[in-house]
C-alpha cells in the first residue's frame, strides 16, 4: 500500500512539473514572438528611404526641365522639317530625319541631347530596390548636359532668328545600363558585381549615396572644364531662348498665312 501511494506521489509530481514547465516556456517566448512580429510588420510597412534622398539631388538639376523640353520639342520639330527640306530630304522618313537631328546634337552638345522627359521617376509605392535601379540608369553627366542643352538652345535659336531677319531684309521669303545584373542572373558569365536584391537596406542607401555624389561631382567637373559656373541658373537662359523661339514661330506662321513682310531690320522684333 505504501508503495502504491509513493507511485501516485511520483506521477503527480511529474505531471505538475510538466504543466508548470510548459507554461513557463510560453511566458518566456511570447515577448520574443511579439517583437519578431512587430519587426516584420514594421519592415513591410516602412516607407522607402531612398526616394527623398534621390529627389533632393535630382530635382534642383531639373528645376527648369519642363521649359527645356518644350524648347527641344520646337527645336526637334524644326530640325526634322529642315532635314526633309534638304537636297535628299524628300526621301527621308520622319524617323530617319529625327536620327539626323539627334546625330547633329551629339556633335554640337557635349554628351548629346537628353531625351524628354528628362527623367521618369519610379511609380508610387516603388521599393528602395526600384529607386536604386532607377538612379543607376542616370547618365553620369546628366546635370552638365542639361546646362549644355540650355546654352545650345539659346545660341542656336538666336542664330536662326538672326539669319531669318537677314534673309527677310534682303527680300528672301522662303522659310525653309543593368546589363551585368541580367547576365549574372542567367549565369551566362561570372562577374564580381553584387546583385541589387542581395544588398541590405544599409548597402542600398550607401550605393545610392555614392551614385548621387558622382552625379554632382561630374556636373561640377564637366562645367568647370568648360569655364561654366557649376551653380549656373539656366532659368534666364531658357527664358531668352523662349523669346527667340516665339519670334521664329511668329514669322513661320506669317509665312504660312502669306502675311510675312520683307525688309525687316536685323535686330528688330
Amino acid at each position: 500500500m505504501d508503495g502504491l501511494l509513493l507511485l501516485f506521489a511520483v506521477l503527480f509530481a511529474l505531471f505538475f512539473g510538466l504543466v508548470f514547465g510548459m507554461n513557463y516556456l510560453n511566458v518566456m517566448t511570447e515577448p520574443f514572438n511579439d517583437a519578431s512580429a512587430a519587426a516584420a510588420t514594421a519592415a513591410a510597412t516602412a516607407p522607402p528611404s531612398l526616394e527623398p534622398k534621390i529627389r533632393a539631388v535630382l530635382e534642383p538639376m531639373m528645376a527648369s526641365g519642363n521649359d527645356l523640353c518644350a524648347l527641344y520639342a520646337f527645336l526637334r520639330e524644326t530640325g526634322i522639317k529642315n532635314a526633309k527640306a534638304g537636297p535628299s530630304g524628300s526621301q527621308l522618313s520622319d524617323a530617319e530625319a529625327a536620327r539626323q537631328v539627334e546625330a547633329e546634337y551629339a556633335l554640337q552638345i557635349d554628351g548629346g541631347a537628353l531625351p524628354c522627359p528628362l527623367l521618369t521617376y519610379p511609380k508610387t509605392g516603388a521599393t528602395d530596390l526600384d529607386w536604386l535601379a532607377f538612379v543607376q540608369g542616370i547618365p553620369k553627366d546628366f546635370g552638365a548636359r542639361i546646362v549644355f542643352m540650355a546654352l545650345y538652345a539659346r545660341d542656336t535659336l538666336k542664330e536662326q532668328l538672326s539669319k531669318l531677319k537677314t534673309s527677310l531684309g534682303e527680300g528672301f521669303q522662303s522659310i525653309c545600363t543593368p546589363g551585368l545584373a541580367a547576365s549574372k542572373r542567367s549565369a551566362a558569365t561570372v562577374n564580381s558585381c553584387t546583385l541589387p536584391e542581395d544588398l541590405t537596406p544599409e548597402q542600398m542607401a550607401d550605393a545610392a549615396t555614392e551614385i548621387l555624389k558622382s552625379l554632382v561631382a561630374k556636373k561640377t567637373s564637366t562645367l568647370t572644364a568648360k569655364k561654366i559656373d557649376p551653380t549656373i541658373d539656366i532659368g534666364p537662359i531658357i527664358k531668352e531662348a523662349n523669346g527667340y523661339a516665339a519670334e521664329l514661330k511668329k514669322y513661320t506662321q506669317q509665312a504660312q498665312d502669306g502675311t510675312l513682310k520683307t525688309s525687316l531690320t536685323v535686330g528688330s522684333s
